[in-house]
C-alpha cells in the first residue's frame, strides 16, 4: 500500500471531519477508569462540537479531566485527535447549536434531559492507513497544520 505524503494526509483529514458524523471519544472517571463513548460531531474548521446530556458521565470525565483523545473512521484509515475539552451550555440561539444540529443530525437542543456543548479544541491530529503510515503520522500541532508550518513529524 502507498504512502501517503504530508499534503496528501491533511487534505484526507479535512475530507474526513467535514464528511464523517461520528467519532469515538475517551475520558476517565476519577478513580481513573476508561470510559469510550461514540458521539456525533461537527466540524467547524478548527474545533469539533459535540453534544451529550449534561449530567452524563460523559460529561462529568470531560469536564474533570479538560482533556481527551478521539478517534474518527476504521481502523485502515484513522484520524486521531488529542484535544483540549470545554463543556458549556450556551443559550438556543447560540448558532453552534444548528451546526451540531445539521452536520450531527439530530438537534440536541430539543432532548431531554438537557443537553450540553462538548468544545473540542484539537492540540494534535494524527492520520494513517497502514502500519507504512506510522512514520509522519502527526498532521497538526497546536494550532496549525504542519504542511503549513513546513513541518514533518
Amino acid at each position: 500500500m502507498a504512502v501517503r505524503d504530508t499534503h496528501q494526509r491533511i487534505q484526507d483529514v479535512r475530507r474526513m471531519l467535514e464528511t464523517e458524523v461520528d467519532a469515538w471519544v475517551a475520558s476517565t472517571d476519577d478513580s481513573g477508569e476508561p470510559y469510550l463513548i461514540p458521539l456525533s460531531f461537527a466540524w467547524t474548521g478548527s474545533q469539533l462540537i459535540m453534544a451529550a446530556p449534561a449530567s452524563s458521565r460523559t460529561v462529568r470525565n470531560l469536564h474533570r479531566g479538560g482533556q481527551t483523545r478521539v478517534g474518527i473512521g476504521p481502523t485502515r484509515d484513522v484520524v486521531m485527535i488529542d484535544a483540549t475539552v470545554s463543556i458549556e451550555s450556551p443559550a438556543p440561539s447560540d448558532p453552534r447549536w444548528d451546526v451540531h444540529a445539521e452536520q450531527a443530525g439530530f438537534d440536541a437542543r430539543r432532548s431531554d434531559p438537557a443537553y450540553a456543548l462538548i468544545v473540542l479544541n484539537p492540540v494534535r491530529i494524527q492520520a494513517w492507513r497502514n502500519p507504512a503510515e506510522l512514520a509522519g503520522r502527526t498532521v497538526y500541532q497546536n494550532g496549525a497544520w504542519l504542511e503549513d508550518a513546513g513541518q514533518s513529524v
